[in-house]
């Protein structure tokens, strides 16, 4: 039955799609809405950190602006400043993660080696109260 049921929901929902496309279209720009403000109250209303990202003069754009993103929803952390975020976008800058090959000397002969290193230098500056920064 539950197969079936869900055949019968995918069906309906294409039948309604052919049948007025306009209202169809509508229905699923509101259940959007409604996902994304329940995604950005849930955002809002956890932990927060307050952390920096310095500038990197050896990379290419290390001194731009860095982008992040949380379930659909968008950040652009500045450089150099102080700033206060989600715990979640805290969570992702710390899993973004590159692969760099650096060459050593052992015992006079050159060998590299893979190293795994944070795309980001992050300075966390710890958790922020709620109360305070509101």
């Amino acid at each position: 039955m539950d197969k079936k049921g869900t055949e019968m929901t995918e069906e309906a929902t294409a039948e309604k799609q052919i049948q007025d496309p306009a209202a169809f279209s509508k229905s699923v720009d509101q259940e959007v809405i409604e996902v994304e403000k329940k995604i950005a109250q849930q955002l809002s209303h956890g932990r927060k950190v307050k952390i920096r990202i310095p500038s990197e003069s050896r990379w290419a754009g290390g001194t731009a602006p860095v982008s992040v993103g949380v379930n659909g929803r968008g950040y652009l952390i500045k450089r150099d400043e102080d700033v206060i975020v989600p715990e979640g976008v805290y969570n992702v800058l710390m899993e973004a993660k590159q692969g760099i090959y650096e060459t050593y000397d052992e015992y006079g002969q050159k060998k590299s080696r893979f190293r795994e290193v944070l795309r980001f230098p992050i300075i966390f500056n710890g958790y922020v109260d709620q109360e305070a920064s509101t």
